[in-house]
């Protein structure tokens, strides 16, 4: 994640709302986020949670996360939200925690995470997006664009698509529990909160650092697409 000064980001959502003239959420989400995509990373950076091999934060990519953007994502970023919601102080406080499918390249993540940060921000839910598997796709990627004779950036047309439908499959290539990418998939899952430098741990120890008035109100909705929920199995 970048420091505070930089780029636009999800608070600004009142001025958002009035730009769009509209109350209606996907109106408004689409009004959060810019066209320009160096942009749009910066608005989404705040609230995505970057994992590497055993659930570590990832320091690399176009997304990255290190302990004290988790310290300003509970203390800085959520208690804005709720000013800019007017929550009153006895309402509850709605936190979900997004897990991608395993096998999904970190481009891929950044396209769900632009699509339900803001909408879920509009909804007056807090946005928490864990991108995490990145890494081991983009080598299974390699592995099927060299067997196919051509690389995604020579593709086109009917290749696109080929490509596509080779991504489509990934997941349910591996799916069976005998194979070592799944049981790989499972350990990052697992290490994500067990492990004392997991990422989903060292979320939980700031969220659990603010004060009562705060965590006795949080309400955690944990969507998990595929091997997601494995991700939050262990939670």
């Amino acid at each position: 994640m970048d420091s505070l000064g930089q780029g636009l980001r999800i608070e600004r959502a009142v001025e958002a709302r009035r730009a769009a003239k509209s109350s209606d959420p996907l109106v408004f989400a689409q009004a959060m986020l810019s066209s320009n995509s160096a942009v749009r990373v910066q608005q989404i950076n705040p609230y995505v949670v970057k994992l590497e091999n055993n659930g570590k934060l990832a320091d690399h990519g176009g997304f990255r996360t290190s302990k004290d953007d988790l310290h300003e994502l509970a203390l800085h970023y959520l208690p804005n939200a709720l000013n800019d919601w007017g929550l009153k102080e006895d309402d509850p406080i709605d936190i979900a925690l997004y897990a991608h499918g395993g096998l999904v390249s970190e481009e891929g993540a950044a396209e769900t995470a632009a699509r339900w940060i803001p909408s879920l921000y509009a909804n007056k839910i807090f946005p928490i997006f864990f991108m995490w598997e990145t890494g081991l796709l983009e080598t299974i990627d390699d592995i099927f664009s060299e067997a196919l004779g051509f690389t995604r950036a020579e593709a086109g047309g009917f290749k696109d698509r080929l490509l596509d439908f080779v991504d489509d499959r990934l997941e349910g290539l591996v799916a069976p529990t005998s194979t070592p990418i799944w049981e790989e998939i499972k350990e990052n899952a697992m290490q994500a909160t067990i492990n004392p430098n997991g990422g989903m741990r060292l979320l939980a120890k700031e969220l659990d650092a603010l004060p009562p008035a705060l965590t006795k109100r949080m309400r955690f909705h944990l969507i998990g697409h595929s091997a997601g929920a494995v991700f939050h199995a262990y939670l």
